[in-house]
């Protein structure tokens, strides 16, 4: 029995979070602030999520194709390290081919972007 007849609900965890976060439509704020936020943990003490809330498979998840459907998926994901991996081993994600760009291309000139330095 819902709580609250008739009212519609907001997505929940965190795929709820990251449509809340882009407004529900693009994702330009997320992007945003992912050009200059720190993408892991420091490795110190105060770092209260540790190295399991830095986890990379929410990009991946099957309910938000149109974060990686934008071209600055692939810049966000060189920062991971995941670009020099898929260069080096040419293991490629599922969505390499369901995206409406090149992807391959893409990875190629985000091959210079440094990859953020965590701290484990």
């Amino acid at each position: 029995m819902l709580a609250h007849p008739g009212r519609i609900h907001p997505p929940c965890g965190r795929e709820g979070a990251y449509r809340g976060a882009s407004g529900g439509g693009g994702f330009d704020e997320a992007y945003r602030t992912a050009e200059t936020a720190r993408l892991g943990p420091l490795g110190t003490e105060d770092d209260i999520m540790g190295p399991d809330g830095y986890r990379t498979a929410l990009l991946f998840h099957d309910g938000l194709p149109e974060l990686r459907n934008d071209p600055r998926f692939v810049p966000l994901c060189a920062r991971l390290g995941l670009v020099e991996f898929w260069l080096a081993t040419g293991k490629w994600p599922d969505c390499v081919d369901a995206v409406p760009y090149d992807f391959k291309a893409e990875c190629e000139r985000a091959r210079h972007i440094p990859i953020q330095q965590f701290g484990f």
